[in-house]
C-alpha cells in the first residue's frame, strides 16, 4: 500500500512540479500484446512449485503439455508535461501475477533542453535501474527472443528501484559517456530466489504488488529454521527503513558499440524478518558490451557476479551465496528475418555450507547450469512480430532431492510469440 501510495503522490506533484506551455500537456499510448503457443518437457517449473530453470514445465504427474496462453498483456502511457519533463506508466497484464493488472513503471523524468556537450536527467519513481543491454523494447521486452538470458530474466524478477536516479551526460564527435547514481527502497527481499530458487530463464517480469512462488523445500517445513518464510517471495518490499544504492557507467560510441557497469547494493539489514519475508543484503556488479555492425550482426556479452547474505547469528550468516551468470549473444537481421542464438553460464555457490559449522545444513543454495537458446523472428507487418524459440537449459542443484527430484536435469521448451504492438 505505501509504495503505491508513493506513486500517487509523485504523479499528483506534477501540476506543482512543472507548468505546461500552449501545446502541452500531451500524452501518447502504446500496447502489447503477447499470445502464446508452447511445448513443454516433462520437468516441474518453477513457476508450479518445481526446481526447473523454465517458465513453462510438466504437469504434476510428470507429463510434458502443449498449452496456450495469452503470456502478457501491456499499456504504456507516456506523457509529456513541457519540453524538460515527461512520464512513464507500464500496466501489466498476465496470467500469473497476483493482481490482474499491476504497475510494472511508474516514473517522473526530467531532462532539460540544451545544446551545452554536457547534459543532465533525472527521474524518480519506480524503474528498472540500467542494467540490461538485452531488454530494450517495450514494456521491457527483448528484440532478440522471448526468453531474456538468466541474468536479465532475475533483474526482471527481484531488482526494481523506487525511489530517485540522477544521470549526468558528456557528448563528444564520436562518442557519448554518462555517469549515474540513484538511492532507492523497497527491495529488500532481492537475492532470497537466487538462494532459494536459483537462478531461472523467463519473461515473466514482476509487477509492483506480485508474488514469486517459491518450491516446498526442507527449510520451509515445521520446525525448520526458516518455516515462517511465506512460500512466496514480494521482492519489493521495504522492511528495514535503509536505502540502497547503486552506481554505473556507460560508454557509446558511433551508436555502434556500447559498454555499461553498474555496482549495486541494497543495503538490507539481514537481521530483520517481519513474519514473512526476509531482508537479505545483496550486491552486485554488472559488465555488459554490445556492438551493432553495419551489416546488422548484434553482438551482446554481460557478466555478473555478486553476494546475497541472510540472518545473523553471533558472527555467522545462515544464508550466505556468492553468484554469478554470464551470457553471450550473436543475432543476424536479414530484412523482415532475425537469427539469434545466445549461451548461458550461471552458478551459486553456498559459502555458507563450506564453513566449519553449517548453521542450517539442510539449507542447500548450489547451483551450476548453463543453456542454449535458439531463436528465429519474423516481422510480418510494423506491428506485428512472430518469435520462434528453442531452449535447451541443464542445471545440477542438490535441493532438487527434496522435493522428490533428481539433482541433475536437463529441460527443453519450446515457444511460439505472436507480438501485436499497438
Amino acid at each position: 500500500m505505501m509504495r503505491g501510495l508513493l506513486l500517487i503522490v509523485l504523479f499528483g506533484l506534477v501540476p506543482q512540479l512543472v507548468l505546461a506551455d500552449d501545446d502541452f500537456p500531451e500524452v501518447k499510448y502504446r500496447g502489447l500484446i503477447d499470445l502464446r503457443a508452447i511445448g513443454t518437457d516433462t520437468t516441474t517449473s518453477w513457476m508450479d512449485g518445481g526446481l526447473g530453470k523454465l517458465r513453462y514445465g510438466g504437469d504434476n504427474a510428470g507429463n510434458g503439455r502443449t498449452l496456450g496462453r495469452l503470456a502478457e498483456a501491456a499499456l504504456v502511457i507516456t506523457p509529456r508535461f513541457n519540453w524538460d519533463y515527461t512520464g512513464r506508466l507500464v500496466l501489466k497484464y498476465d496470467p500469473e501475477q497476483k493482481n490482474t493488472v499491476d504497475v510494472l513503471e511508474g516514473f517522473l523524468a526530467y531532462r532539460p533542453i540544451t545544446t551545452s556537450a554536457y547534459r543532465l536527467k533525472s527521474r524518480v519513481g519506480l524503474f528498472f535501474p540500467p542494467v540490461s543491454l538485452e531488454n530494450d523494447g517495450i514494456a521491457w521486452t527483448s528484440p532478440y527472443s522471448i526468453t531474456p538470458s538468466a541474468i536479465n530474466s532475475w533483474i526482471g524478477e527481484e531488482v526494481r528501484t523506487l525511489g530517485g536516479e540522477f544521470t549526468l551526460i558528456k557528448l563528444a564527435v564520436d562518442d557519448r559517456y554518462s555517469l549515474t547514481g540513484a538511492v532507492y527502497k523497497a527491495n529488500d527481499p532481492t537475492g532470497s530466489l537466487l538462494a532459494y530458487r536459483g537462478w531461472a530463464m523467463h519473461d515473466r517480469k514482476v509487477s509492483l504488488n506480485d508474488r514469486v512462488p517459491l518450491a516446498p523445500i526442507t527449510p520451509f517445513q515445521p520446525g525448520n529454521a526458516f518455516e515462517d518464510q511465506t512460500p512466496w517471495v514480494a521482492p519489493f518490499e521495504e522492511l528495514d527503513d535503509r536505502w540502497g544504492y547503486y552506481v554505473a557507467a556507460d560508454w557509446k560510441h558511433l551508436d555502434m558499440s556500447e559498454l555499461r557497469v553498474l555496482y549495486y547494493d541494497n543495503r538490507a539489514d539481514p537481521s530483520v524478518f517481519d513474519g514473512g519475508q526476509y531482508a537479505w543484503h545483496t550486491r552486485f556488479t554488472s559488465i555488459g558490451l554490445k556492438f551493432e555492425l553495419e551489416n546488422r550482426l548484434d553482438i551482446l556479452t554481460q557478466f555478473i557476479t555478486g553476494n546475497t547474505l541472510m540472518g545473523v547469528v553471533g558472527n555467522a550468516n545462515p544464508i550466505d551465496n556468492d553468484f554469478s551468470a554470464f551470457y553471450a549473444l550473436v543475432s543476424k537481421r536479414l530484412g523482415a528475418h532475425r537469427l539469434t542464438l545466445r549461451y548461458d553460464d550461471f552458478e551459486v555457490d553456498d559459502v555458507d555450507s563450506k564453513a566449519p559449522v553449517s548453521l542450517v545444513p539442510y539449507d542447500l543454495n548450489d547451483e551450476k547450469g548453463d543453456a542454449w537458446t535458439f531463436a528465429y523472428s519474423y516481422r510480418i507487418k510494423r506491428n506485428q512480430l512472430v518469435i520462434m524459440e528453442a531452449i535447451r537449459a541443464a542445471s545440477q542443484r542438490p535441493a532438487r532431492v527434496q522435493i522428490s527430484s533428481e539433482s541433475d536435469i536437463r529441460e527443453v521448451l519450446l515457444q511460439v510469440s505472436y507480438r501485436l504492438f499497438l
